[in-house]
């Protein structure tokens, strides 16, 4: 398959198919591509994808090398993809690293860098241990003190004025602000590793001796770096089954549970990062609304974002009038409008998907001639139904719940509608409307299997062609 030429409906049947080792095959295969200048927007949803499928598996890949993912490596917990409108503490968009890249190749180490960059990757390529452990710490202190040069600049010059100036070049305010977290990681790339060393690889429950052992080393870390708690948090934080489990660690020390004293705590960043990510996952969600992007794409992160939701909540009492209250509400509210915005136009788009624009338009006292149906109509009502039907899960969080089992109801009513239709119409002795009326019932089997399964669509089959043979049975016996 040709990944970077690939349409909406084999995206929609890729998702649904994918197994762990093609997943494994695929992530290879984008990011040889990538390497090799070769990218898509696209690779960012089969990338989401193609992860999720291997997490759930309980598998991991090794990721190519490079010098760039080298230099990463150091704040790769803190990395997020998709569109950031603002800068959150703790959070780094990857989309940054491209500009803050070629700043430091072009500007600010224009010598240096370059060089380095070629010994590294021959280093990587000969898998050199020893000579990769050399230049990567000579990277990180080289990159490190560069930006913080720079930044340091900007922020004292007068009115501000270099600060935007480069903000402007690199992309966006946002963009500088990530520079600053990276330049902060790079300086404690020896304690992160450290740190990574020491962490539990993965927990399932955040608890007990783990829980004990994870604050000591959070507060161990706090004395080395008592301004970067956040690296810290979303380093643990990546390797939390429950990333809501990252309260725990203010709890425990603070022995609060409620929101008010932990927000305004020291210890408040775990909360941060679980409000900040669901902020961002609205926007992406609101990108991906906006860009038609595949049903199981979104779905997949409205399940991200309603287990975070689900994980802060569970966590610590929430006010929701206090400000993480507030901030949750709203998070929520944007979810929601979203959602309805895609699912109140189902009802519409199965009506011409299967009854096609023709038998839509036309008057009382002038029939039309129906028009064909077509895919594209077909597809956006699958779309349109797989979000309804997979936006169930929410019900316990949204009042959306409520109109989400409305819209269910009222959509499979109406399909039934269509297809007893169908049915009747096959036996139609117009061999016109008797073809039109199967042509329906095949694109209707793609909507039923949605809203009632594989059984119901192929009991639906059954009775068309039943209804079809009948029509041949008795114009042989005529």
């Amino acid at each position: 398959m040709i990944i970077d030429n690939i349409s909406n409906d084999q995206l929609e049947h890729l998702f649904d198919s994918l197994t762990p080792h093609a997943a494994v095959q695929l992530i290879q295969l984008i990011e040889q591509g990538r390497e090799n200048g070769k990218d898509n927007p696209i690779f960012d949803n089969i990338m989401l994808h193609a992860r999720s499928v291997l997490r759930e598996a309980g598998m991991n890949i090794d990721r190519l090398p490079s010098v760039k993912r080298v230099l990463c490596e150091p704040f790769e917990d803190l990395l997020v993809s998709g569109r950031q409108f603002e800068k959150y503490q703790g959070r780094i968009n990857r989309s940054s690293i491209q500009p803050i890249w070629e700043w430091l190749q072009k500007s600010l180490l224009p010598d240096e860098m370059p060089k380095l960059a070629i010994l590294m990757e021959q280093a990587l390529k000969s898998e050199d241990v020893k000579q990769i452990s050399i230049f990567k710490k000579r990277m990180y202190r080289l990159v490190a003190a560069a930006l913080l040069k720079a930044i340091s600049s900007a922020d004292q010059s007068e009115n501000e004025k270099e600060k935007r100036l480069l903000g402007m070049q690199l992309g966006g305010d946002s963009v500088f602000e990530d520079a600053r977290e990276i330049a902060a990681a790079l300086s404690l790339a020896d304690d992160i590793a450290e740190l990574k060393k020491e962490l539990p690889q993965s927990v399932t429950e955040l608890d007990g001796d783990v829980l004990n052992y994870c604050v000591t080393l959070y507060l161990k870390f706090l004395e080395r770096a008592p301004d970067n708690p956040e690296i810290f948090l979303a380093t643990l934080m990546s390797r939390l089954k429950y990333h809501g489990q990252i309260l725990r660690l203010a709890k425990k020390i603070l022995l609060k549970e409620d929101d008010a004293s932990i927000s305004t705590s020291d210890h408040r960043g775990g909360g941060e990062l679980l409000l900040s990510d669901l902020e961002i996952a609205v926007q992406e969600i609101g990108e991906a609304v906006r860009q038609n992007e595949p049903a199981n794409d979104i779905l997949y992160r409205l399940k991200m974002f309603h287990k975070t939701a689900q994980g802060l909540t569970t966590e610590v009492r929430i006010n929701m009038k206090g400000e993480w209250g507030r901030r949750l509400v709203e998070s929520r509210k944007q979810i929601a409008e979203l959602i309805e915005r895609e699912i109140s136009p189902v009802h519409g788009l199965i009506r011409k998907a299967l009854l096609g624009r023709g038998f839509m338009l036309k008057s009382h006292s002038k029939p039309s001639t129906p028009e064909e149906l077509d895919e594209e109509s077909l597809y956006a009502a699958q779309r349109a139904l797989k979000i309804l039907v997979g936006s169930r899960f929410l019900g316990e969080q949204f009042t959306l719940g409520v109109k989400i089992h409305q819209y269910i109801k009222e959509n499979k009513q109406y399909l039934d509608s269509i297809t007893e239709r169908n049915i009747a119409q096959i036996k139609s002795q117009s061999p016109e409307e008797s073809q039109r009326a199967m042509q329906s019932l095949k694109a209707s089997l793609s909507l039923i299997r949605i809203m009632s399964g594989e059984e119901m669509a192929e009991l639906v089959w059954r009775r068309g062609q039943a209804a079809f043979a009948q029509i041949d049975h008795e114009a042989a016996a005529s």
